[in-house]
């Protein structure tokens, strides 16, 4: 299960890169839980050419990842804007009542951090 999660993250940043083959028969496989068999019916061929043609694809998704590392920096960005939106807030609930101004530029900081992250997300989503 978790290889499946991987190759489908993966995917989600390397599609582009794949060829349009390699991409149905991926999503057929990774998004739509269908068999070797099943897609292999559906592509009127092999099994086994299904499935050669699915570890090409993953070995080619490993090598994309390897050299450029898109996941990878997408998981760094992710946990430092977490952080970042969590210090944030607890630096927002530990400010005293009166310190009104500065609670009201921290919700600006936390909104500006939020938009920040939809953007990001959205971009992330075109790709």
């Amino acid at each position: 299960m978790e290889r499946l999660i991987q190759m489908g993250l993966l995917y989600d940043f390397y599609a582009p890169l794949l060829t349009e083959k390699q991409r149905q028969i991926a999503e057929e496989y990774y998004f739509h839980n269908l068999s070797l068999g099943e897609i292999a019916e559906e592509e009127k061929t092999s099994r086994q050419a299904v499935h050669d043609l699915l570890q090409r694809t993953e070995e080619l998704l490993l090598k994309y990842e390897e050299r450029l590392g898109l996941y990878r920096s997408y998981c760094e960005r992710r946990k430092v804007r977490n952080r970042l939106a969590e210090g944030l807030s607890r630096l927002e609930r530990l400010l005293p009542a009166e310190l009104a101004e500065a609670r009201g530029l921290l919700r600006e900081l936390k909104e500006a951090l939020e938009l920040l992250v939809e953007k990001e997300e959205g971009q992330e989503d075109l790709a």
